[in-house]
């Protein structure tokens, strides 16, 4: 949790010194979005070689969920509509 938001918090101050500099800033939104799928990257990163396993599917969820947050509950939707995660994972959040 500390890792995602220490992520937003660089995000944002990234966005909103590239917006002082000319730069059109990204929606907070959009900002979310992408540090918490940085994060299911690295998840996804740290069991790479070893195929799907339920440690990383449990890990992935437990992220999302502790996350808490509209975007997080999309990006959940999203990796099981895509198969990523199995179905069950929507009716546990």
């Amino acid at each position: 949790m500390k890792k995602l938001s220490m992520a937003i918090f660089m995000l944002s101050f990234a966005l909103s010194t590239t917006a002082q500099n000319g730069w059109t800033p990204v929606p907070k939104e959009i900002a979310e979005k992408q540090a918490i799928m940085l994060q299911v990257a690295q998840i996804k990163e740290k069991f790479a070689g070893m195929g799907s396993s339920s440690a990383e599917i449990a890990e992935i969820f437990e992220f999302l969920k502790n996350v808490g947050t509209s975007a997080s509950y999309k990006i959940l939707q999203e990796l099981v509509a895509s198969g990523e995660l199995p179905k069950w994972c929507l009716g546990a959040a």
